[in-house]
């Protein structure tokens, strides 16, 4: 299981505060502000959601790996808008470990995409256009 993304309270609430500090407030489409998670009881929740993903991930058929890897990296992106530097280390485990899976290398295309990174959007494109096309 991704071990590297178990992020505590107090780690969220020091994200929330550097964001702050730097005036960074990422924002979503319309503009709207999308605040880091910060309250004790989401972080408990997101820290739950960890462990239920950590736990489908070992028992998962090898098959379904991939699928359980997905839903980390998005709930790590939704965990800290516009740093989304733990769901891009799951997505590239999940392309290495699942490379017959055209959907993790879909996503981790999105992701660059909604990162505004287009760039590196257009090179994942370009590599996982190389494994399934």
């Amino acid at each position: 299981a991704p071990e590297n993304v178990n992020v505590s309270p107090a780690v969220l609430e020091a994200n929330a505060a550097s964001l702050a500090a730097a005036g960074e407030v990422p924002t979503m489409d319309g503009g709207a502000p999308v605040h880091p998670i910060t309250s004790a009881a989401t972080a408990q929740a997101l820290s739950r959601a960890r462990r239920l993903f950590a736990r489908a991930y070992e028992e998962v058929p090898e098959k379904s790996k991939a699928h359980v890897l997905l839903e980390c990296a998005r709930l790590e992106e939704l965990a800290s808008p516009g740093h989304p530097d733990a769901a891009r280390r799951i997505l590239a485990q999940a392309c290495e470990e699942a490379r017959a899976e055209w959907k993790v290398f879909l996503e981790a295309v999105m992701l660059e995409l909604r990162a505004c990174r287009w760039a590196q959007a257009a090179d994942q494109a370009v590599e996982a256009l190389k494994i399934h096309s």
